[in-house]
């Protein structure tokens, strides 16, 4: 997507009575809902804060936040999901932002150079042209962890994970680490491949007023907490990261109740745990579950067959 349209809104945060970091630049303008969010979040989270950017997702915006430096921090908001370009840019609108005289210009000269051009470069700096679109398409879906990666760590408890994302359940991950949460959670949209939606992804919340009106909106999610605030997650399938553990609601317990897609699912992980061979089993159950749907409903009656086939529209 062009940076015209994928681009929202910048805002430079600092900390004017050294205590809480406050707006005081932005362009164009932020929603005030939005605004209340990042401000909350970047001050409630300082202690998990690392060298490096980060990023949540709120309503239908991604906002990705640059690391504190003098006291600044500056976030940009996006309709797009690539977390490594939007640390790139990050990264050059500090640069950009510490020379001398440290002025909120300095960042809307990159902010309308990349809206009308697509790229940005300085001639004063020794820093490469920036320029926008030169990120692969599916980059961004496919960085850091792997779905085998993420089936060492929960083993078979992986097919429950796999199943309840085909399902379009509420999946929740919880961890002690801030950065644990961001990998985990980017990689398990990965179980639903065909459907290429990272937009369910709320990779760190803090269940604040906010955040939970955002989640019941949004109905289905992958939201990572951190282990103090678990246990006022809305959920149907928990991640325990520390235990390596995975929790199942008991509203949702006959669909993971050793029925036939479970079982199976469960086998076929375990042997084949890859992007790839998951993809290809995914679309042979939905293949499976088409041909029923065309022959008889009490075909897909098993609780699960019904909430893929739901799930997919084909009921």
């Amino acid at each position: 997507m062009e940076a015209s349209r994928a681009l929202q809104w910048m805002v430079l945060l600092q900390k004017l009575d050294g205590r809480q970091f406050e707006a005081t630049w932005m362009y164009p303008n932020v929603p005030a809902d939005q605004l209340q969010v990042l401000l909350f979040r970047v001050n409630v989270d300082r202690p998990h804060h690392t060298a490096d950017p980060y990023f949540l997702k709120f309503q239908d915006t991604w906002v990705y936040v640059s690391p504190p430096t003098t006291g600044s921090l500056i976030a940009v908001s996006s309709k797009c999901f690539d977390p490594e370009k939007y640390a790139t840019l990050l990264r050059l609108l500090v640069d950009e932002y510490v020379q001398p005289p440290s002025t909120p210009l300095a960042l809307l000269r990159v902010y309308l150079a990349l809206y009308t051009t697509g790229q940005y470069s300085n001639p004063l700096q020794t820093q490469a042209t920036f320029v926008w679109n030169k990120n692969q398409e599916m980059a961004p879906y496919i960085a850091g962890l792997s779905l085998a990666d993420f089936v060492a760590k929960f083993q078979d408890d992986s097919a429950i994970v796999w199943l309840a994302i085909l399902a379009k359940k509420r999946v929740v991950v919880s961890s002690d680490s801030f950065h644990e949460l961001l990998q985990i959670t980017r990689c398990l949209p990965q179980f639903a491949w065909h459907r290429q939606d990272w937009s369910i992804l709320r990779p760190f919340t803090r269940l604040s007023s906010l955040e939970v009106t955002d989640l019941h909106a949004a109905g289905v999610y992958i939201a990572g907490v951190l282990s103090s605030d678990s246990h006022d997650a809305p959920f149907d399938v928990l991640l325990d990261v520390p235990h390596r553990r995975v929790v199942v609601h008991d509203s949702c317990a006959a669909l993971f109740s050793g029925l036939e897609w479970h079982k199976e699912c469960t086998d076929f992980i375990k042997r084949s745990p890859t992007l790839e061979a998951i993809g290809k089993k995914t679309s042979a159950m939905i293949d499976t579950l088409k041909t029923s749907a065309l022959t008889s409903l009490d075909a897909i009656q098993d609780p699960l067959k019904w909430s893929l086939a739901v799930a997919e529209e084909l009921v």
